[in-house]
Parts: C-alpha cells; sequence; structure tokens
C-alpha cells in the first residue's frame, strides 16, 4: 500500500494516514462518477427538450 498512498505504514498513524488517502480517493472517484452522471442526465433533457420543442412549432406555419 505504501507504494499507492503516501506516507502509509503499517501501524496506527499509517492506518490515519491511509484513512486520509482512502477519502481523497473516494472523495475524487464520487464525484467524478456524480460529474459524468449529471452530464448525461443534462444531455438527455437537453435533447428530449429540444426534440419537444421542434414536434411543436414544426407546422406553425399552417396555423397562420
Amino acid at each position: 500500500m505504501a507504494e499507492y498512498l503516501y506516507g502509509y505504514t503499517v501501524s496506527s498513524p499509517g492506518a490515519l494516514v491511509g484513512g486520509f488517502w482512502g477519502f481523497v480517493a473516494g472523495f475524487v472517484a464520487g464525484w467524478f462518477f456524480a460529474f459524468c452522471h449529471n452530464l448525461v442526465i443534462a444531455a438527455t433533457l437537453f435533447i428530449t427538450r429540444t426534440r419537444a420543442e421542434l414536434a411543436a412549432t414544426r407546422d406553425f406555419l399552417d396555423h397562420i
């Protein structure tokens, strides 16, 4: 583990260092996953709304 987590040793202080690095790695991975998830949801919402608006205004000249 010391090769991946800077400052980690097999000891009580090393457990705190490992816990800290685990928190940091989990936070970064979770943030990235949430960002990608929200990006996909936003793109899907944008495409759906755009298609609905285009379908609603496709024949607006027929009503003039």
